[in-house]
């Protein structure tokens, strides 16, 4: 799969970044009520919008809604493709990197472990909690089975088909809407006038559309990222201290909402360096501004 370049380099009153927002839905609402985006501004979301937090579905919902309404470039993560590529059907995706896997029961238990052991079992559960009790039974047994599928190697391939058994139940509740947005809707880079914005890593040794997928998703940038003729803006690498980091050409803004009990959401106007952000619940908690 190849990249999605998107590029906006009209004049914005404010850009707005907000970082990785992992089922922070109260955070996420405190920062678009008190910064209220209007159709002068560019909001830009850097990925990472489920797992680990409590309530992946409804800020899926709410960032479906500002594509709707606003200008916004919606950026894609490492968590968006584990996602996929665990519960996507028909067609599924046993690999956005690698067009040539194929689709196995064992490449898709393998998607599916993987992603539960990274904070997948949080949204399924946001997911569950509104869909009934069927649904949480089902939840419960893929647990169960993920937590034995590398332990019980002889049983392997039984509880590989218990796994997908199990996925394709939750499957079903999960709106085909939230899987399009993310494949579809979602971009993997933004340039602008001033910034290149990804979720993850970037190469600067190529140009924005020869970047590797895997790179922006699940990489870090390099020192050679702190030279560039731009501002490279970026999540994924959680700062200790949960304040925004400008180090040369290289802005970080993941300050670790829901991933930690001190967990902060950023968000960045880049036009102007003033920073927000909301603790877990939804509450207005810092204002500052970095120096350039």
């Amino acid at each position: 799969m190849q990249p999605l370049l998107k590029e906006d380099k009209r004049a914005h009153e404010r850009i707005l970044v907000i970082a990785d927002i992992h089922g922070g839905y109260q955070a996420l609402m405190a920062l678009l009520t008190e910064l209220q985006p209007g159709q002068n501004d560019l909001l830009v979301t850097l990925g990472d919008y489920v797992d680990r937090g409590p309530d992946a579905n409804e800020v899926l919902a709410e960032l479906r809604n500002c594509a709707e309404v606003l200008n916004t470039v919606l950026l894609r993560g490492n968590h968006e493709t584990m996602f996929l590529m665990a519960m996507a059907r028909a067609p599924a995706i046993p690999d956005m990197y690698d067009d040539s896997i194929a689709c196995t029961t064992e490449a898709l238990a393998d998607n599916l472990n993987v992603w539960l052991l990274n904070g997948g079992l949080n949204t399924l559960d946001a997911y569950c909690r509104a869909a009934g009790r069927a649904a949480q039974r089902s939840l419960a047994a893929l647990e169960k089975a993920a937590r034995t599928v590398y332990f019980l190697e002889k049983d392997r391939i039984s509880i590989e088909h218990t796994l997908i058994r199990h996925c394709t139940e939750l499957a079903a509740i999960i709106p085909p809407e939230d899987l399009l947005f993310m494949r579809d809707t979602c971009a993997d880079i933004l340039v602008t006038g001033q910034h290149i914005l990804v979720h993850g890593g970037y190469d600067p040794q190529f140009l924005p559309q020869a970047q590797q997928l895997s790179t922006l998703h699940w990489g870090y940038p390099s020192q050679a990222c702190t030279t560039m003729h731009k501002t490279l803006v970026v999540g994924h690498q959680i700062l200790r201290n949960r304040l925004p980091r400008f180090n040369g050409s290289l802005l970080h803004l993941d300050t670790g909402s829901t991933c930690a009990a001190d967990g902060r959401l950023t968000c960045m106007d880049l036009l102007t360096l003033q920073f927000w952000q909301a603790d877990q619940r939804g509450r207005i908690c810092h204002h500052g501004k970095l120096s350039p």
